[in-house]
């Protein structure tokens, strides 16, 4: 956001309408719950591990399957050779 130049009268209407009152101010945060930056950090580590697991699970079952292709393919091989 970009302002206009403004007159002196115009700057400080525009700083009393932005900020207002200053004891208005003063109690914004009262009811706001304290922030735990670890427990946090905690959260974002579980969130983290659990989509690893999904990861390795899905990879896994990736690999399963590429594992069965290619033994069906040796027996199919193995098959046509034998005849």
């Amino acid at each position: 956001m970009k302002l206009e130049t403004m007159t002196a009268k115009q700057t400080i209407s525009f700083v009393q309408a932005t900020f207002g009152r200053a004891d208005s101010w003063v109690t914004w945060a009262d009811k706001r719950k304290m922030d735990k930056p670890l427990v946090s950090l905690k959260h974002v580590f579980r969130m983290g591990i659990v989509g690893l697991k999904l990861l390795i699970n899905l990879l896994g079952e990736l690999v399963r399957d590429k594992v069965k292709v290619l033994a069906v393919r040796k027996s199919v091989t193995t098959d046509a050779v034998g005849r």
